[in-house]
């Protein structure tokens, strides 16, 4: 069936449904004509319809619309439902009655959006639809999703949650009040999409998406209401089969004007049906009005845009040239008909949505290569521009040395076929021969799509120069966050420069150590630690211990020991480096800048956070005077410096800092780098900090998305950043949502393979929030925490003190207190011994200070907790 088919169809029987049962026959009549299978299609879903029940087929509003009280609708307000006193009605749904209540038992202060089931629908069927809503909103946890605090039920039995009070107005409308433009709507719009997308990673499809059900806040945070008719997608083996996770609508619940044709129709439901109401509410915020007619029109082509235009700031005519493109194409395909023709997930919508915004190709348009390349240079023309010009430079150089040195005919030959291969490589990108002004646009283009493509056709039977392209190529990739084509490139140049020079070549060396940068940068450690050690042992052999090309690579491994947390031997082999590098390098160089910036790392992983704070300024106004505020170094030593500021709890300092690192390093490299995403998260750290916790958890929220996005599943960038969202609400006292985050920290930890520091630190932190739940596991989970840890820091290491205090506190919580007790004395007393032991000692005592409470000792809790106040000696 086609889309006008399908349009045609849905046309007639909205208008049918607005009749009465009797006024139906008539109207099909005149309609439908002699159309026999247009009448057969709209009275197959007229008779979906008239099963429902009816009271499940009004729609779920219940936290959005207020109604009228009709007391013939249902009993009295009770005073009173489990430990929340109700206070006013809010509204009436399909499943229940809404109310503003307030906790009364005096545990702790909050009002909910209480519901509870009508009485005259308290049948089987309505409050097995209930216990589904409870336990699938017990299992979504997400900022942008209206939480669940509680289950009960009231004195009468009528059972009852207890959910998050959401305050605000339907997207469409909060958008148009603002005058908001198309970016900052499609901006919007990406929190509603990576919300349905959680969802959908829980099995959970919503089937009633609609604006109504999407709220707003004044702070801008989208709240996503109503899951009350979801169910799971993990049917029953009467329902599916393994391989095709549906739910089936047995029941009609849903909103006509929103709802996907198979919905419409009664038959199972996938994630792409969510897709379809996301397409209408994705045209209606871009345009002001649903698609109607016949084939669903894209947004470019709705006639009447002179009012939204104006709601968004712009003319019709600009809008127009806007929505035309692109946008049309997500929108299209989310509304296709056919279910298997849409995007396959809300991930795959938001996938294209953050594409378009960011100027990469879409999955929805065919992938010509003149359409990717335009799309690449679009968001990384500085990037690009530098990479040609070092190409540029390289060409040049060659040349210049070739006439200079009148060196041999074999170099010289290797130089010009450097130089054609350039040459031909920016001549093929514009078959006009465009004049020199318009050589960096139209040559930039094409230039490392094309670069690519052609090493094997153009160099094939140049094995040396294929080589040394690749290597070239290979790095300008992993500068640009692009790590498995740099992988890839940097691979085949090993190998290639292994065929011509044997294990111990020079270039040989040299690949090996771009190799190791790139698979450090993509998060894969141990890997990167072969290729270093084969690196470093080669280049040691070939130039000796005091050569600038070892001091450099030492460097670069001295930046991976410290990934790992590795600390005495990244300080080991950074001194070595430092050493031979500043006889070598100028007092104020790029070099220098850069070196200062991993210094300031160290001192400040070993605890010297003062002392690397000066450090880290020093190579930041270095690294500005040489390049610039808006280099791309510039903005990554901005990050480095907000960090270490956060650290020292200098928030109001750090915030501006990591904002105009994020703001450079998008401009400078693109907005998919993968330098982006730690920024962000710890971004949202200093906002926690500073107790914009909403603020917070929105960011936390781009910053997981982004790295999995961008870094895929398994990178220490996602499991860092779920630790320090979960660790931030464990502290917040928000436990139940902290939890699943440390989990699943831990199971990304593990599945790197890297049984290191990260992942004690991770277990650590699961272990601790374990302990504050009663769970029983805490103790074991700390001894697995502090096995690792002890393997991975020196004796005495805060963090090490900090888990066994944690694991000591969990056997007090146990009933074995006076073990306890001990344990926590003697880290104390072990921790006033080490020098610069001042932090150590204040955690421990902050630990006793929690144990003396817990067992009813104030003197010496206050006692504890003054001592965990003292400043450092």
């Amino acid at each position: 069936m086609d889309a006008a088919r399908w349009q045609q169809i849905q046309d007639v029987f909205l208008d049918a449904l607005e009749l009465s049962p009797a006024e139906r026959a008539p109207f099909l009549d005149g309609a439908c004509g002699a159309d026999a299978e247009l009448r057969r299609e709209v009275e197959s879903l007229l008779d979906a319809g008239a099963t429902a029940d009816p009271l499940l087929d009004a729609t779920l509003d219940d936290l959005v619309l207020l109604v009228e009280e009709d007391p013939a609708r249902g009993p009295s307000a009770p005073e009173r439902a489990g430990p929340y006193a109700v206070l006013e009605e809010l509204g009436r749904g399909g499943m229940g009655i809404v109310y503003r209540a307030r906790r009364a038992d005096g545990q702790y202060e909050r009002e909910v959006a209480l519901k509870i089931v009508h009485v005259a629908g308290d049948s089987v069927e309505v409050a097995r639809r209930f216990r589904q809503e409870r336990q699938i909103l017990a299992s979504l946890e997400h900022p942008s999703i209206a939480r669940l605090y509680d289950a009960g039920a009231t004195a009468d039995g009528r059972p009852f949650l207890a959910m998050e009070l959401v305050r605000g107005e339907p997207i469409h409308h909060h958008a148009d009040r603002l005058r908001m433009s198309v970016d900052a709507r499609l901006r919007l719009f990406e929190q509603v999409v990576a919300a349905v997308d959680f969802a959908h990673r829980k099995l959970v499809i919503h089937r009633d998406l609609k604006p109504s059900n999407v709220l707003v806040s004044e702070q801008g945070e989208v709240k996503l209401l109503d899951f009350g008719i979801a169910k799971l997608l993990e049917a029953d083996s009467t329902e599916t089969t393994r391989d095709e996770p549906v739910t089936r609508a047995d029941q009609r619940l849903l909103t006509p004007e929103y709802a996907s044709p198979e919905q419409q129709r009664g038959e199972p439901l996938s994630t792409a049906s969510d897709v379809y109401s996301l397409g209408i509410m994705l045209h209606q915020l871009l345009v002001g009005t649903r698609p109607t007619g016949p084939g669903l029109p894209a947004p470019s082509t709705v006639q009447d845009t002179a009012s939204a235009a104006d709601v968004r700031g712009t003319t019709a005519a600009r809008l127009r040239r806007q929505l035309k493109g692109e946008l049309d194409t997500i929108v299209l395909k989310a509304l296709r008909p056919e279910p298997d023709a849409r995007y396959p997930s809300a991930a795959a919508l938001l996938d294209d949505l953050v594409r378009y915004r960011t100027g990469l190709p879409l999955s929805a348009r065919p992938p010509s290569w003149a359409y990717r390349a335009r799309k690449f240079v679009g968001r990384n023309r500085l990037a690009v521009a530098a990479a040609t010009a070092a190409m540029l430079g390289l060409l040049g150089g060659l040349t210049a040395a070739v006439h200079q040195a009148r060196i041999a005919r074999q170099e010289r030959d290797l130089a010009q076929s450097v130089s054609g291969f350039l040459v031909n490589l920016f001549s093929s990108a514009n078959p006009l021969q465009a004049s020199p002004e318009r050589l960096d646009t139209l040559r930039i283009n094409a230039f490392l799509a094309r670069a690519v493509d052609r090493l094997d056709t153009d160099l094939g039977s140049q094995p040396e120069l294929r080589a040394r392209m690749q290597l070239l190529l290979g790095s300008v990739h992993e500068g640009l966050g692009l790590y498995e084509p740099a992988q890839s490139l940097l691979t085949a140049a090993l190998e290639g420069y292994r065929t011509l020079e044997g294990d111990d070549g020079a270039e040989v060396a040299a690949a090996l150590g771009e190799l190791g940068k790139t698979l450090h940068s993509a998060g894969r450690f141990g890997e990167a630690e072969q290729r270093y050690r084969e690196a470093l042992e080669r280049t040691r052999e070939r130039l000796g211990e005091r050569s600038p090309e070892l001091a450099r690579l030492r460097t670069q491994y001295a930046g991976l020991l410290l990934s790992q947390d590795r600390l005495p031997q990244a300080e080991s082999v950074l001194v070595s480096a430092l050493d031979v590098r500043r006889d070598l390098l100028a007092e104020r160089s790029i070099p220098m800048a850069s070196d200062l910036n991993l210094l300031a790392a160290l001192q400040y992983r070993q605890g010297r956070v003062e002392e690397s704070v000066g450090t880290m300024v020093q190579a930041h106004d270095m690294m500005r005077d040489l390049v610039g505020a808006n280099h791309a170094t510039t903005a990554v030593f901005a990050q480095n410096l907000g960090l270490v500021l956060y650290r020292l709890e200098r928030n109001e300092e750090a915030e501006p800092l990591l904002r105009e690192a994020i703001t450079g390093m998008r401009a400078a490299l693109g907005p998919d780098h993968p330098n982006v995403g730690p920024a962000l998260k710890t971004l949202a750290n200093v906002v926690n900090a500073l107790g914009r916790w909403d603020e917070a958890d929105s960011l936390f929220v781009e910053a997981l998305a982004f790295s999995r996005r961008v870094m895929g599943p398994v990178h220490p960038d996602v499991s860092t950043t779920l630790h320090d969202h979960g660790g931030n609400l464990m502290q917040r006292g928000e436990l139940e949502r902290a939890l699943p985050l440390l989990e699943e920290a831990v199971r990304v930890e593990a599945d790197l393979g890297d049984v290191g520091a990260g992942l004690g630190i991770t277990m650590g932190t699961l272990a601790e929030a374990r302990r504050r739940t009663g769970d029983a596991q805490a103790v074991a989970t700390y001894l697995e925490a502090l096995e690792i840890l002890e393997g991975a820091f020196p004796p005495g290491h805060p963090r090490i003190l900090v888990a066994r205090n944690g694991w000591a506190l969990a056997v007090a919580d146990a009933g074995r207190r006076e073990e306890a007790e001990t344990v926590l004395l003697d880290n104390y007393d072990g921790a006033v011994q080490i020098p610069d032991g001042g932090q150590a000692a204040r955690l421990t005592a902050r630990a006793l200070a929690d144990f003396y409470e817990s067992v009813g000792d104030t003197e010496e809790a206050e006692r504890w907790s003054a001592l965990a106040e003292l400043p450092d000696a």
